[in-house]
């Protein structure tokens, strides 16, 4: 409900009982025999904004800890395919080719794809996932492609292309819940996604 049409509702018993429409009030005195339902409707017309405010608030509250579980998966895949690129050269060709049949992580075969994130999270931050989603994929279907090369030169650069998609979806999902949060006013949100995705993909 708009801010504005809930204050006039609040404004409107204090206009009908005080001396403000003194003389309506006289002339028209049958008017105000509906006080008390006046006052029942404002009451459950307050009541049910307070109800949306208090249930979209605890659907925010509940995507973020979704937002903070995915990103501890996220680092997890991050640190596994950091030890794969390490140890690649001392694993059997069977065993490397096992370890990279990777997957996209569940956040964006699950997560994204529930009702409470299509309500929540910012158009813009959606677009932004959708572009490393696809990434994600390409990267995959390549480094699982490759049969275990070792000797294949672009493996490690896959492998770093992946990882570097890994952690800018974490950055994303930083900014996306600071912007739940009120840290970020909708403003800044564009220029700040930018301007962290800028930062992590000039990394080394």
């Amino acid at each position: 409900m708009n801010i504005w049409i809930l204050i006039l509702i609040c404004i409107l018993p204090i206009l009908l009982f005080t001396g403000l429409i003194k003389k309506f009030r006289a002339q028209h005195p049958e008017t105000f025999g509906y006080s008390s339902i006046v006052a029942t409707f404002i009451g459950i017309v307050i009541g049910l904004y307070v109800d949306g405010w208090q249930n979209e608030k605890a659907q925010k509250q509940k995507m973020v800890k979704m937002m903070e579980a995915s990103k501890q998966e996220i680092v997890w895949l991050t640190n596994r395919t950091k030890t794969i690129k390490h140890v690649a050269d001392t694993l059997s060709k069977n065993v490397l080719i096992k370890f990279l049949n990777i997957e996209l992580p569940p956040f964006y075969s699950q997560t994204l794809r529930t009702d409470i994130a299509n309500e929540i999270i910012h158009p813009l931050t959606y677009e932004e996932f959708n572009l490393i989603r696809e990434h994600l994929l390409i990267d995959m279907q390549w480094i699982i492609s490759s049969h275990g090369n070792k000797n294949n030169s672009e493996l490690d650069t896959k492998l770093d292309n992946y990882n570097r998609h890994l952690i800018a979806t974490n950055v994303i999902i930083d900014l996306e819940i600071a912007r739940i949060n009120g840290t970020i006013s909708s403003n800044d949100f564009s220029t700040k996604i930018r301007a962290k995705l800028d930062s992590t993909f000039a990394e080394e």
